[in-house]
């Protein structure tokens, strides 16, 4: 029905791949929107609807291409900077290497509101990478931030910190069980 549809063919492949996400569907949520995007290469809306076909089909390679190409066409869109970090941070890459230098220049181009969330948000990062000399960084970035003018930021810091002190004890009692 989608297909005799007057929209124009942007807005139709959009809905046939939100139809594809709808059943689970991601191979086919791919294929509508790579079609689309040969006709559209620069349109961001189509690259991150494709970045998340690729993410939710377990393609970590081609998400991150895909939206490495949506952040060369916007820099500034902060939702695409912050899912490129996020994905370059968490994606296990053979050799395991993180591209920390590269995800910094990316942060540091996101429009936030203060210097403080940027340094949150990396803390996240290192964390979400759950390497024990990562930890180690993150609770020392977070234990600056405790004490940052900017509330949320503060606040959002010590609930982080304090996940990552409790994690660690819940670990530490579980072996002690063992």
């Amino acid at each position: 029905q989608l297909r005799a549809s007057p929209l124009p063919e942007k807005s139709r492949g959009l809905l046939t791949a939100q139809a594809y996400f709808g059943l689970n569907e991601y191979p086919k949520a791919i294929t509508s929107l790579s079609s689309v995007s040969e006709r559209f290469p620069y349109d961001i809306d189509i690259l991150s609807a494709l970045f998340e076909a690729y993410r939710l089909n377990g393609q970590g390679t081609q998400a991150i291409e895909t939206l490495e190409k949506a952040y060369r066409i916007n820099p500034k869109r902060s939702d695409i900077a912050r899912s490129l970090a996020v994905m370059l941070a968490t994606n296990k890459t053979p050799g395991g290497s993180v591209p920390w230098e590269r995800i910094s220049s990316i942060i540091d181009g996101i429009e936030a509101p203060t210097a403080d969330f940027k340094k949150l948000f990396y803390a996240f990062l290192l964390v979400t990478r759950g390497e024990k000399q990562l930890l180690s960084q993150a609770l020392n970035l977070l234990g600056e931030l405790t004490i940052s003018s900017d509330r949320i930021v503060a606040g959002d810091a010590l609930r982080l910190s304090m996940a990552i002190h409790r994690q660690a004890w819940e670990e530490a009692t579980q072996e002690k069980r063992n």
